[in-house]
């Protein structure tokens, strides 16, 4: 039996490479203002670098957060609790190469059930021959130009949720901060 949702937002944004050698997930989530406090626990890939909680908005003052990963029968995940109605959750962790050859995937697992989630993932600037295997993701383009593959996803706590999974070629094997800082420089490294 579904629950109701303790989110009024819950989006999710994939980037690989974009600043950091590797995948960044960000969530950014807004909670219910009776749901508060709100333990929430959410599965992480094994292979986790760090993970930052920040806690309320922009416009006022955030708490930031490193949390640790936990493994218990084989699963990864971080577990918090939300004080404040707004938050960021961003979770870093290795995208596998072979070559000049990327490739990556994210799995969203949290124990709350969630009504509206939109899930992107970002096409990296430095990426030659992008595929995505959710064939029925909508393509979008953002106010810089950047590419984006977008879902939207209603999921209950009992299930995990394949956000998909993409591969790429970066013959540049750089991040995309290094080609927007430097659009015309052919950096090999």
């Amino acid at each position: 039996v579904a629950q109701s949702s303790p989110f009024d937002l819950f989006d999710t944004a994939v980037y690989s490479e974009y600043y950091f050698d590797g995948i960044m997930v960000e969530v950014n989530g807004e909670v219910k203002s009776g749901s508060l406090p709100l333990n929430l626990e959410m599965g992480v890939p094994a292979n986790t670098d760090s993970i930052f909680f920040v806690s309320g908005s922009t416009e006022t003052d955030s708490e930031v957060k490193h949390l640790s990963v936990l493994n218990t029968n084989n699963r990864s995940f971080v577990q918090v609790t939300v004080l404040e109605s707004k938050f960021r959750l961003f979770v870093f962790y290795p995208v596998n190469k072979q070559g000049s050859g990327r490739s990556g995937e994210f799995t969203l697992e949290i124990n709350h059930d969630v009504d509206d989630a939109h899930i992107v993932v970002q096409e990296p600037l430095v990426a030659e021959k992008f595929t995505f295997s959710e064939k029925d993701a909508e393509t979008f383009q953002d106010q810089h130009g950047l590419n984006f593959r977008r879902q939207e996803k209603r999921f209950q706590s009992t299930i995990r949720i394949q956000v998909g999974k993409f591969q790429l070629i970066n013959c540049r094997k750089c991040c995309q901060v290094e080609t927007l800082n430097h659009p015309n420089s052919d950096n090999q490294q």
